[in-house]
C-alpha cells in the first residue's frame, strides 16, 4: 500500500511539474513563432518593393512599419502588421556587439532593400522560463538558441 502511494505521488509531482512548463510554453510560444514569420514577411517586402522596412520592439507589441520609423513612432499609414505580446511575456533585446539582453521599449530592426537585415537576437521571457532567438543578418531567419524549461 505504502509503495503505490509513493508511486502515486511521484507521478502527480512530474504531472504538476509539466503542466507548469506547458502553461509557461503557451505564452511564450506564438510570439515568438509569429516573430519569425513576420521577420520572413519584411525581408520579402523591402526587397520586392525596394524600401526599408522597421520592425519597432515595445513590450506589448511588435509592429512591421514600411520606411525607417525613427525613434520607434509608429502611425498608422506605415503600420503594415502588429504582433501582441501576452503581459506576462517580457521582451528582451541584445544587438550585435552587445553582451547584455535589454528591455525593449521602442527599439528598431531595420530591414534593407538589399535583402539583408540586421543581426539581433530576441529573449521572450514568463518566469524561470524563456525562448532566445538569433536572426541571421542574410536570411532573417531565426535560429532557437536557447529554451528553457
Amino acid at each position: 500500500m505504502v509503495v503505490s502511494l509513493a508511486i502515486i505521488a511521484i507521478l502527480t509531482g512530474y504531472f504538476v511539474v509539466r503542466f507548469s512548463e506547458s502553461q509557461e510554453e503557451q505564452l511564450l510560444s506564438p510570439p515568438s513563432s509569429q516573430l519569425r514569420l513576420l521577420s520572413q514577411r519584411a525581408l520579402r517586402q523591402a526587397s520586392a518593393y525596394r524600401e526599408e522596412y522597421t520592425m519597432v520592439f515595445t513590450q506589448s507589441a511588435m509592429a512591421l512599419i514600411r520606411g525607417r520609423g525613427l525613434g520607434g513612432e509608429v502611425s498608422e499609414g506605415e503600420l503594415v502588421e502588429s504582433i501582441a505580446v501576452p503581459g506576462e511575456v517580457a521582451v528582451l533585446l541584445r544587438l550585435a556587439g552587445d553582451e547584455k539582453w535589454v528591455p525593449a521599449d521602442g527599439d528598431t530592426w531595420y530591414f534593407r532593400p538589399g535583402g539583408l537585415c540586421e543581426p539581433i537576437e530576441v529573449r521572450f521571457e514568463s518566469g524561470e522560463a524563456f525562448v532566445e532567438l538569433a536572426f541571421d543578418p542574410l536570411t532573417a531567419r531565426a535560429e532557437e538558441t536557447a529554451y528553457y524549461p
